[in-house]
């Protein structure tokens, strides 16, 4: 019979003993496995030697000699003084790791941290550097707009734009490209003096270079190159967006030996950005377009920078162009690749600078992995990332940076990790040292320690042993007088205590064992009556037994109330114990019944219910020998579903059984009377049974009982008969089951005839007379429409 878990709300009536009624509503049932706490504690058993005296016997304790006569105490010592070793290795162990964990994640915080300074550094210095040239770009076209800026002077766009170059440092290259190919731009020498650039309707296409004077007049004629304006990327860009723009990229500028006044490295052939912006004749036309007004910066300018940023440590910061993936500018001295034109090489990458090439490897093959052929656009939001660059794992800090007006860029510092491995080291060699020597000499002092502790701990380990082995007459002598001393004489307190106490306790079990039997516990999973509370409960599928003792009311009549209790409890002093020998637990005494629950099987309840019979006719047989009449007992089961626990209030509280399977086992008990049988089970038993060929069987019918509307099928347990009438059922049993048959599919005649074959061999049969009875009813008055040869049952 399985065992099922689930909640269950009841309401039971009882208006007659063993015939409980009740509505319920049931939920699903789950798993629970099967509870087994132990109700007797062994070592409550142990102590309570009834063996004890109130003469104590002094046991003097003897100081242990040399340390060769207390091997017999090894594991004892091992027991205190591991711990004491344990606890400090382990002390030890989690300083120096946290210690190593603590430095490592100082420095690396410290290190992210500087990475991001770095970064923000860099970001601000971008942001300073190029407001220069996109401010003086603004000014020049308010200076247009204003009439300040005269374009069609070249020779005034000249000196104002000297002016300007002059007192900027960012800006290398300030230009501007009229509509009609005119061409001005005033630049910068690498020895740091100016020169000015033109075009003129006299030579279109012809980029005339002059050098200029500190006032910013021509000297000579430099060079000559030819030279488009309107081609170049700065140009087009800004006259397609019509607003400020900036373009990156080389650019094809006569910019050879640009110099810069902030920075000690130089390049034949400079990354830079232009910041460029349209003017018109009226800026709501776009057809009236004039020229293009720009400015330049050489980014290699941020080379210094960004070298000064990382002078004092072993790493990296470098600018990426996020959509191309190109190298705008490293803390490296080597300047980056040049092609064959001269120009920086687009691709991303450095001949001698190592960690640089391996981070930009890194990340455009990141880059390739994630699909995002188009550049670095993956990195959206600042990021911290330890990856390995070589043979080396790194810091790796990335932070976009960008621009309203056109730039994206990528800050990318970079840190080997074992540039803080150094301290760390350092710091770790000096921490295990001292928690090695730390360890050394906790060691000694617990050994020490745990010898002098040891001693007495196990006189009064073995003082306990034999106080729990039940020797009670024993005190506790210790020759101390600091703890280990009281907590001898607490022990000899403790004995005495614990001998009163547990006598009591043991007695209280006892009793409370009379009124809440110590089966309920395991049932419900509680390993003590203390431990029950209100409400506490199982449900699961059980087999239910009712037993009640036929015309007890009239039997009742002619005694008095000593004698009727006397009664009772005689009878039930000797059926109880044979449910409880067949692992069935009484729920409660119903009078003169009872109603108990089996939750490991069916068979065990159908043996319980055999096994009552048997104790009636010994408790029959003596009520005889007494001069007394016999009595006689209908027991009804049935398997079911079933809630049982803890009802009632806070002040009164009994285990009970609540369920619709209580209640039909209830009327299952009624029938025994109306059949006139002494044990009916139902259908349900039957088939949970293992072997049901094993108990003599006589299947009924099926009936509908009152207050359920589907039928159960009844079966009569012929093995509690006397052997007179269970042979005779046995013999006629044929008769009986084709009288049944012919009596359910309506052939009341011929179940006439074959249940008057079973009374002229048994004329005693209860249920032959019933069939036969209750078909002369329906010959007489006809069979109804609707027949089943079902019995419907409206009383309880």
């Amino acid at each position: 019979m399985g065992r099922h878990l689930f909640k269950q709300n009841g309401k039971a009536d009882y208006n007659h003993p063993g015939e409980p009624q009740m509505v319920h509503d049931s939920q699903e049932p789950k798993n629970v496995s099967d509870p087994n706490p132990r109700w007797r504690s062994q070592a409550l058993y142990s102590l309570l030697n009834p063996r004890t005296t109130t003469n104590l016997k002094p046991i003097k304790f003897k100081p242990v000699g040399p340390l060769s006569r207390r091997l017999g105490h090894v594991s004892i010592r091992w027991v205190i003084t591991v711990p004491f070793i344990a606890q400090m290795v382990l002390a030890a162990t989690v300083v120096g790791y946290l210690s190593f964990r603590h430095g490592q994640a100082t420095v690396e915080a410290l290190l992210e941290q500087l990475q991001t300074e770095m970064g923000d550094r860099v970001s601000q210095q971008l942001d300073t550097s190029l407001q220069d040239p996109q401010r003086i770009v603004q000014l020049n076209q308010q200076a247009y707009e204003l009439g300040m800026l005269d374009v069609e002077n070249l020779e005034q766009v000249q000196q104002y734009f000297h002016r300007q170059l002059t007192l900027s440092n960012a800006a290398s290259y300030i230009n501007f490209a009229h509509v009609d190919g005119r061409f001005m731009g005033v630049g910068r020498h690498e020895d740091g003096s100016l020169y000015a650039e033109q075009i003129t309707p006299n030579a279109p296409g012809q980029l005339q270079q002059y050098g200029l004077d500190e006032r910013g007049n021509r000297t000579q004629l430099l060079r000559t190159n030819e030279y488009d304006p309107d081609s170049e990327t700065w140009y087009t860009a800004a006259v397609e967006a019509g607003q400020l723009t900036w373009t990156d990229g080389p650019q094809r500028l006569n910019t050879a030996n640009v110099y810069s006044t902030s920075a000690s490295y130089s390049t034949s052939a400079s990354y830079s950005i232009s910041v460029s912006y349209p003017i018109y004749d009226n800026p709501d036309d776009p057809d009236t377009l004039v020229g293009v007004l720009g400015a330049t910066f050489i980014v290699s300018q941020m080379n210094q920078f960004l070298a000064d940023l990382v002078a004092d440590s072993a790493g990296q910061i470098l600018i990426m162009d996020r959509s191309t993936g190109s190298l705008i500018a490293s803390s490296t001295p080597v300047p980056p690749l040049t092609n064959v034109d001269g120009l920086p090489d687009s691709i991303a990458g450095d001949r001698d600078a190592l960690l640089i090439e391996e981070a930009i490897a890194y990340l455009m093959e990141k880059a390739y992995l994630m699909e995002n052929l188009g550049g670095l656009n993956f990195v959206t939001e600042s990021q911290a990332l330890q990856v390995r660059l070589g043979d080396d794992r790194h810091h790796l800090c990335l932070i976009p940076w960008q621009t309203t007006h056109g730039l994206d860029w990528l800050i990318v510092a970079v840190m080997p990790k074992s540039a803080t491995a150094a301290p760390i080291s350092r710091n770790t060699v000096v921490t295990l040292t001292l928690c090695v020597l730390a360890l050394a000499i906790a060691i000694a002092i617990s050994i020490r320690t745990a010898q002098w502790i040891i001693q007495p701990i196990v006189f009064l380990n073995n003082a306990a042993k034999n106080l729990a082995g039940g020797a009670w007459n024993q005190a506790f002598v210790l020759q101390r007088s600091d703890e280990v001393g009281e907590l001898a004489q607490s022990f000899n307190d403790m004995a005495r205590q614990l001998r009163h106490s547990f006598r009591d306790l043991e007695k209280q079990k006892d009793s409370f064992a009379r009124f809440f039997p110590p089966e309920y516990l395991n049932v419900l999973d509680r390993p003590n009556i203390h431990s029950i509370r209100l409400g506490d409960h199982v449900s699961c599928e059980m087999a239910v037994m009712f037993s009640d003792i036929r015309g007890f009311t009239s039997l009742s009549e002619t005694m008095t109330p000593r004698e009727t209790f006397a009664f009772v409890n005689d009878y039930l002093a000797e059926v109880a114990p044979a449910v409880r020998m067949h692992s069935g637990l009484i729920i409660k005494f119903l009078g003169d019944g009872t109603m108990a629950v089996f939750p490991e099987s069916a068979d065990s309840a159908v043996n319980a219910g055999l096994a009552t019979f048997r104790a009636l006719n010994v408790y029959n047989h003596r009520r005889t020998n007494q001069g007394e009449k016999p009595i006689h007992v209908g027991i009804g089961l049935h398997v079911g579903y079933m809630m049982m626990g803890i009802i009632g209030e806070r002040n009164r509280m009994q285990a009970d059984a609540i369920s619709d399977t209580v209640n039909l086992t209830a009327r299952l008990e009624g029938l025994t009377k109306f059949y006139g049988v002494s044990f009916l089970i139902s259908g349900q038993v039957v088939e949970d049974l293992r072997d049901p060929s094993q108990y003599q069987l006589r299947f009924l019918g099926e009936a509908v009982v009152k207050g359920r509307r589907e039928p159960i099928s009844i079966y009569e347990v012929v093995d509690v008969e006397a052997e007179g009438d269970r042979l005779l059922k046995q013999k006629t049993l044929a008769y009986f089951n084709q009288g049944l048959q012919y009596y359910q599919d309506g052939a009341l005649t011929a179940a006439k005839a074959a249940f008057e074959e079973v009374i002229a061999v048994h004329p005693q049969d209860k249920p032959a007379q019933r069939f036969l009875g209750q078909i002369d009813e329906h010959l007489t008055t006809g069979i109804p429409d609707d027949w089943t040869g079902i019995w419907r049952f409206t009383a309880k």
